[in-house]
């Protein structure tokens, strides 16, 4: 009823005569505004769902989460392989490049209020960036270090002296909590990210614990995150869930991508 007096004239008091013709009327102007509005809806939604899905930028994987971890699986194995089939003379040489690169980024003038970074001794197999955590503690940078702990929560921790260090998770080389100093997430300004895989979306594949992605979910929102890799690491597109953090920045013996600019940066 209320659509009626909405849309249809005026009618004087008292006056009934024509009261079925502006019933009739009334309906029909619904009718049209009806439609209007329908369509004016229909293409709005419709667009602000192309919008929504191109800006997400989402990834077309499977929504089955199982199915998704297993993907995860068969990618980590396969980096694994590549990065296996790499001589240790080729590590050590890809690694120097790794450490030049993120030297030369580091000292760049956009990086020069960077004084604390969470970095990471390698594994056996990874790309061992040594030689750049020891350059950042010459110049006067605080370097934290991982230390994973059974409840799934990886600490920040800054060794004071070399005998601080003991043999830890996964046989590496993580600092004691009695003898470091123990950083929140808020405090580090930037993290060198280490990975199993990756792809050029900045996807990551760990090896699954998720240390990481919980570690970064509490680091602010400036800090500037690096991935550090080989390039027979990259994937061509990494299976993620919804807790999988991107990474914005990968470097590799190669050079650096800034995924900001989605361009190649040659340093």
């Amino acid at each position: 009823m209320w659509k009626w007096f909405i849309f249809s004239p005026v009618l004087a008091p008292g006056d009934y005569r024509n009261a079925g013709k502006v019933l009739q009327y009334g309906r029909a102007r619904i009718s049209c505004a009806e439609r209007a509005v329908h369509a004016f809806l229909h293409w709005n939604l419709k667009i602000f769902f192309i919008l929504y899905r191109k800006n997400r930028e989402v990834d077309q994987v499977p929504a089955d989460r199982d199915e998704i971890r297993m993907q995860k699986k068969d990618q980590r194995k396969l980096a694994i392989e590549r990065r296996r089939s790499l001589t240790r003379q080729e590590r050590i040489q890809k690694s120097r490049e790794i450490c030049r690169h993120l030297e030369v980024l580091f000292s760049g003038p956009e990086f020069e209020n960077i004084r604390t970074v969470f970095s990471y001794r390698a594994m056996t197999e990874e790309a061992d960036v040594d030689s750049f955590n020891r350059q950042l503690e010459q110049s006067g940078r605080k370097v934290a270090y991982p230390v994973s702990l059974p409840n799934g929560i990886m600490k920040a921790a800054v060794p004071r002296g070399e005998e601080a260090w003991r043999s830890g998770a996964y046989g590496i080389a993580e600092p004691d909590l009695h003898r470091s100093e123990i950083l929140l997430p808020e405090q580090v300004d930037a993290v060198i990210v280490p990975c199993v895989a990756f792809d050029r979306k900045g996807n990551r594949c760990g090896h699954g614990a998720g240390y990481y992605d919980r570690f970064l979910e509490h680091c602010r929102p400036d800090a500037v995150l690096v991935m550090a890799a080989f390039d027979v690491q990259e994937l061509e597109r990494i299976a993620t869930e919804e807790t999988d953090r991107r990474i914005p920045g990968i470097i590799t013996e190669s050079g650096y991508l800034q995924l900001q600019t989605e361009k190649a940066v040659n340093i």
